[in-house]
């Protein structure tokens, strides 16, 4: 079985996927605002984050939410990692040791 060929994207389709992108977001974030422990809306609204290619301030604001939460502090020790290095990894574990060192 041959694998899907990607065409790249029409100007019309990516708009259209942006403001799709846009509308989750809006979504997540009114999730969140509603409920700050619907752990649902928050890993959508990182998936939506990383996909925008700057998820930084959203795992900053979900780690302060979630601080013993092992899970969303590696993701962002990953993500940390392929967009900036093995410093920047070590400085976000770091961090969550600090939180909690059963981590």
């Amino acid at each position: 079985v041959m694998p899907p060929v990607l065409l790249p994207q029409t100007p019309k389709a990516s708009a259209s996927a942006a403001q799709a992108s846009a509308a989750r977001v809006q979504t997540f974030e009114a999730a969140i605002g509603l409920d700050p422990w619907d752990v649902a809306a928050w890993d959508g609204r990182l998936r939506e984050a990383v996909q925008e290619g700057k998820p930084g301030p959203v795992f900053e604001r979900a780690v302060k939410q979630f601080p013993s939460s092992a899970r969303i502090w590696t993701a962002y020790a990953e993500w940390s990692e392929s967009q900036e290095g093995d410093e920047a990894a070590l400085t976000v574990y770091e961090r969550c040791l600090r939180q909690g060192p059963s981590l």
